[in-house]
């Protein structure tokens, strides 16, 4: 379009490099590498160069031009003036490249006394300012560096270069850990201008003006809701000390009610690089292969004693579920060098999410009771209608539900639903799909710290629930057979393995011990205002159902909600299968005890392939299917039971009384065909050490 992109006499002509022409012509199909690169404007015919520019790494906020306008030398202008001028505001103008970053004598970490810290530059004629209270050095409120900066308790030092007529250094931040005690979980220092947090109208962890005496929690006028990011840095280290990241940020308050509105808030962490979204490579969480991040959560969490996350994220793992939840560790987290209490720091939820797991960029997301949150909507409002209309108790319509969805995955996140008995399912659901013909839906688990008791009913209610999300289609599969099978054998195999009472219990005293000293300073920090964290504007208070407002958790009851945990561990699978017996009209439970005759093989029962002799509860009447997995070297010659057929190796069973079955192997006969075992193959071999195709 020539009338928006011919540049007058004088005039300024604005265009971006985004990628993304279809939002008109002023937008290039390319983008700039902020790395650096060579950018060329070229005469309407294409072989005129009219001028270059070779660019370096670019800063964020930060522009490059020529000054005076159309001048020989380009300058950087911390203030950009896109569509004017270049200079600024005052009619200053720009400034050569920044100077290097200070280098500290001794890094961030942890040390048993003080320490004496210097910082350096290379040029005489550069100044360095440090702070300590986590705002960013500027040189009219900033202490300036003349000596050793003494270090006697836990600190944050941040450090700046300036020098006349350059851009400012970028800022370096260490956090120093002084005492003797070590950490017995990693370490967290978030660190950022204290009135990022606290400042009246802007801070996002205080409450603000807009909050009145007659305001009821929790506060949707507060800043903590209504404030958007702001910049910071980020520091993880290590349990034996060692720093593993450092990362500037754009941090907030994030979650929902009590993510915010509790006196312990929850943050989001959006990595920022110099030229805007950056990511931190760091191999993060042992439980998945990835270690890419650009956002993170730091998660409060419901749960005062930090248990339950922890467990479910462990008991998924063992069930090698099908189910999509965040990877997560406990970590410490201090605030501008202030203790902050044990916090969860997860992955993120959303596309970045799924980009690692399951290798999709372009998604379907729906929340809550069909909320839309990404994509579109339209395949699940389809899949419903599907349901609705048809018979799903006939195979052919199960058949094409499982193309809509991935059952195993939906049947895996209700059990682990059901087991946690968690109220507020619908709050925290989120189903998503790759946005492909073939996608399938898929259920996300989350914020799994809100238990009810050990003898709630929950299936009950998800089987009658009329929502139309997941409640709903959980009761109208079950008018399937094939499904309320999955669904059965599925519960059965994962209360007698990953949810059985002896490992969930083993896996709590696993994260309690590895957790319990770090909880006395939490509760030290928090303990009076654990609870429901209702909190009028006069005066931050606590309120627990029954029991003195200014009653302290201390670890004593930290000790008791550990055992009341382990109660439920042995209570709930009872508890389930019965609910489960109520729920279908089955005629109770049986016994099946498996085993391998000689110790030469393996037997498989639905899904578990357990260690042998084994004994695991499931349904009279629902079918399960047992396998007999002979070891290398070894030949499967029947069963114990006769009336199974001595020559199949899988067998399903309809059992109505108490069952047990020894798989039977021998060696392979050595008149029989004998094994053959290859050792080493080549074929393909280079050039340079052509060896031929052979096997051995």
């Amino acid at each position: 379009d020539p009338r928006r992109t011919t540049i007058e006499a004088g005039g300024y002509l604005v265009l971006w490099f985004d990628g993304e022409p279809e939002q008109g012509s002023l937008h290039v199909d390319v983008k700039l590498d902020g790395e650096g690169e060579e950018l060329g404007l070229f005469a309407a015919a294409g072989a005129t160069s009219v001028d270059t520019l070779r660019f370096g790494a670019q800063r964020i906020d930060v522009s490059h031009g020529r000054w005076p306008d159309g001048g020989g030398d380009w300058f950087f202008f911390p203030e950009p003036t896109p569509g004017t001028s270049n200079g600024t505001a005052n009619g200053a103008g720009g400034l050569l490249a920044s100077v290097s970053a200070p280098e500290f004598s001794t890094p961030g970490g942890f040390y048993d006394g003080p320490v004496a810290l210097t910082l350096k530059v290379e040029a005489d004629d550069v100044r360095i300012y440090y702070t300590q209270n986590g705002d960013v050095p500027l040189p009219l409120d900033s202490l300036l560096f003349r000596q050793a900066i003494p270090i006697d308790a836990t600190r944050v030092i941040r450090a700046r270069a300036y020098r006349d007529g350059h851009l400012p250094s970028s800022t370096v931040t260490h956090t120093f850990f002084l005492g003797p005690q070590r950490p017995t979980l990693p370490t967290v220092s978030l660190v950022t201008d204290p009135a990022n947090l606290w400042d009246e109208t802007e801070g996002i962890y205080a409450v603000g003006p807009a909050v009145g005496p007659e305001d009821e929690w929790p506060f949707f006028a507060a800043n903590f809701w209504r404030v958007g990011s702001k910049p910071g840095h980020v520091e993880y280290f290590e349990i034996d000390g060692d720093r593993g990241f450092a990362a500037d940020v754009e941090l907030a308050i994030s979650g929902r009610r009590n993510g915010r509105a509790s006196l312990k808030k929850s943050f989001s962490l959006d990595v920022r690089g110099p030229q805007g979204e950056g990511e931190i490579a760091y191999r993060l969480f042992e439980s998945v292969g990835y270690k890419d991040f650009s956002k993170l959560t730091l998660r409060a969490g419901e749960d005062w004693s930090q248990l339950r996350e922890g467990l479910f994220s462990e008991v998924q793992q063992e069930m090698d579920s099908e189910v999509d939840m965040q990877a997560s560790r406990l970590v410490v987290l201090l605030l501008n060098s202030q203790y902050w209490g044990v916090y969860q720091l997860m992955e993120r939820k959303g596309g970045e999410f799924y980009r690692h797991r399951h290798g999709v960029e372009s998604v379907d997301v729906l929340k809550w009771d069909g909320n839309l949150v990404e994509g579109d909507g339209a395949h699940y409002d389809s899949m419903l209608s599907f349901l609705n209309e048809r018979d799903i108790s006939q195979k052919e319509h199960y058949a094409q539900v499982q193309t809509l969805m991935d059952v195993e995955n939906f049947v895996d996140f209700w059990i682990l639903a059901l087991y946690s008995g968690r109220p507020d399912n619908i709050g925290n659901m989120r189903y998503w799909r790759p946005a492909t013909n073939a996608g399938r839906w898929r259920w996300q688990l989350f914020d799994v710290d809100l238990w009810s008791s050990e003898y709630h009913r929950t299936l009950d209610e998800l089987l009658v629930e009329k929502r139309a999300v997941g409640f709903h289609l959980l009761g109208r599969l079950a008018a399937n057979a094939d499904f309320r099978r999955t669904f059965l054998n599925r519960l059965a195999d994962h209360l007698n393995a990953a949810l059985a009472g002896e490992n969930v219990e083993s896996i709590l005293r696993q994260q309690a011990g590895d957790l319990d000293a770090a909880m006395a300073a939490d509760l030290e920090r928090w303990g009076q205002w654990y609870g429901k964290g209702y909190w009028p504007l006069n005066r931050w208070h606590l309120w627990y159902e029954g029991e003195d407002p200014g009653r302290r958790f201390v670890m004593e009851d930290w000790t008791e909600e550990r055992d009341r945990l382990i109660v439920f561990a042995h209570r709930r699978p009872d508890v389930l299968r019965q609910h489960a017996v109520e729920a279908f009209d089955l005629p109770g439970t049986v016994p099946v005890e498996v085993s391998a005759n000689g110790g030469d093989g393996r037997v498989r029962v639905n899904s578990l392939e357990p260690d042998l002799p084994w004994v695991g509860t499931y349904f009279r009447g629902v079918a399960v299917e047992i396998e007999a997995m002979p070891d290398p070297g070894y030949v499967f010659v029947g069963w114990s039971d006769a009336d199974l057929p001595s020559t199949k190796r899988v067998v399903k069973l309809s059992l109505t009384t108490d069952y047990a079955v020894a798989a039977r192997f021998a060696p392979v006969a050595a008149s029989a065909s004998p094994l053959v075992v290859f050792n080493e193959i080549s074929y393909n071999a280079s050039d340079e050490f052509d060896s031929g195709d052979w096997v051995e």
